[in-house]
């Protein structure tokens, strides 16, 4: 993946709850892991393992997010989507909302990704921020 890959931003739900992704057996990481490579699978791509590594750093980047209260992309060698909701959502609403973008998806069916790690941070007062990265 080059080092100009594009990282988007998007405005999507995702279910709300106290519990922090912290690595890759989490049910919903393995859950959105699972339908992005169900999405490269359909596009004849390899799939994409999860990574704990990214899956750390997108949880950290998450919380950071929701504590100063603003989306916005963090430095490194991945490519990055990330969200921001108030509301309820599944894990299918999350992935298909992505596929919906054209830059989302670009980061999603990127033939050179081999590896992805998802985050978020959830409170009742900020709402929730994801975070889906992939080198």
């Amino acid at each position: 993946m080059t080092a100009g890959a594009i990282a988007a931003t998007a405005v999507i739900a995702f279910l709300p709850q106290a519990a922090l992704a912290h690595d890759c057996e989490d049910e919903h990481v393995a859950e959105i892991v699972r339908l992005t490579n169900e999405k490269r699978e359909e596009q004849g791509l390899a799939h994409v393992d999860c990574d704990d590594e990214l899956v750390r750093g997108s949880q950290e980047w998450a919380e950071h997010m929701r504590e100063v209260h603003d989306l916005e992309h963090g430095d490194g060698a991945f490519s990055e989507n990330i969200a921001w909701y108030g509301g309820e959502a599944q894990p299918d609403e999350l992935v298909d909302g992505w596929m919906k973008s054209a830059a989302h998806r670009g980061n999603m069916l990127d033939s050179e990704a081999s590896a992805m790690g998802v985050g978020w941070s959830h409170s009742e007062e900020d709402g929730t921020y994801v975070v889906q990265r992939f080198s």
